[in-house]
């Protein structure tokens, strides 16, 4: 997909996730300039950047003679509601990296009042454009694994917070609670997380464990392995699944007719083609082509990630 129009694009935020999208942004060609506001200057880079101008004070920016139609949020969960209502307020289409508010009650607010404005608002659950996920998407709705008995989900790494007193499930689970909600097509509600301090002085560990009738959902995140993974297992009862979400990689087993000399079904493995994509490239196409055609984007999904875990 291409878009004609030249683009003005601000992002709010300068952290980890602000420069993952000023990186991609920075690559498209119909992006003019890039406007990024963070408040912390020793950030700022020393060398200037092509088609990228800071700023420390978003509320100094005369966003409309800057002609800003587009932004991403990047900053910590509990500035964005004030900085998408003043964004939307400007009459800016506003991409909010996930989770989109602390809890469903300040999400609603953001939702309402992006709904007043008439303006685009969507949260970044950037896995929702993970082609495995996309692919799964798929399977899952043709009953590709017949019924479904157990779904494990691992999001485990060596890279704890940078900020203070982060919240180890609202940060890091959420992402595979939104995808649980987003395959089985359902609200999931986790009755049990369990959260530990091993090595750090906030909770580095979390286990969430579902058990709705005969489906089994167990996700485990952590900021303390030696090694990075981000797998989910599907176990159902035609096939079951291996899905690596890092290297987009899927593998199907399924039995056959055929048994063995102990009289057991063989098992059969088969890998399903993954077309590779970046997945926060894939998200900021969306969200700036649905700005670009005024398309509505519905943030359910988003207040549901958030009261599946009680918040």
């Amino acid at each position: 997909m291409k878009f004609k129009k030249k683009l003005n694009y601000l992002i709010v935020g300068y952290g980890t996730i602000g420069k993952i999208h000023l990186k991609i942004l920075s690559k498209f060609k119909n992006i003019e300039k890039i406007f990024v506001v963070e408040k912390d200057i020793a950030k700022h880079p020393k060398k200037k950047i092509n088609k990228v101008h800071f700023f420390k004070d978003l509320k100094k920016l005369n966003l409309k003679i800057m002609k800003i139609k587009l932004a991403s949020i990047c900053t910590e969960t509990e500035t964005h509601l004030d900085i998408a209502k003043y964004l939307l307020n400007n009459s800016i289409n506003v991409l909010v990296e996930k989770p989109l508010a602390q809890n469903s009650h300040t999400a609603k607010k953001i939702i309402n009042f992006a709904v007043k404005k008439n303006k685009t608002l969507f949260t970044g659950h950037v896995e929702r454009f993970n082609p495995v996920i996309t692919k799964l998407k798929k399977l899952f709705e043709k009953n590709y694994f017949g019924k479904i008995y157990s779904i494990s989900l691992q999001r485990i790494g060596p890279e704890p917070p940078k900020l203070k007193n982060r919240d180890i499930v609202l940060d890091l689970s959420i992402h595979d609670v939104d995808l649980i909600n987003f395959l089985t097509g359902d609200t999931n509600i986790f009755k049990k997380i369990i959260k530990i301090k091993n090595k750090l002085d906030v909770y580095d560990s979390a286990h969430l464990i579902l058990k709705r009738r005969k489906l089994f959902i167990y996700i485990e995140s952590n900021w303390i392995s030696p090694t990075k993974f981000r797998t989910i297992r599907i176990i159902g009862e035609k096939k079951s699944a291996d899905a690596d979400l890092i290297e987009q990689k899927l593998n199907v087993n399924y039995k056959t007719e055929f048994k063995n000399k102990l009289g057991v079904n063989k098992i059969n493995s088969k890998s399903i083609k993954i077309e590779k994509k970046e997945p926060l490239k894939e998200q900021l196409k969306f969200f700036i082509y649905s700005s670009l055609s005024n398309k509505k984007l519905s943030n359910q999904f988003a207040l549901k990630s958030l009261k599946s875990i009680g918040l």
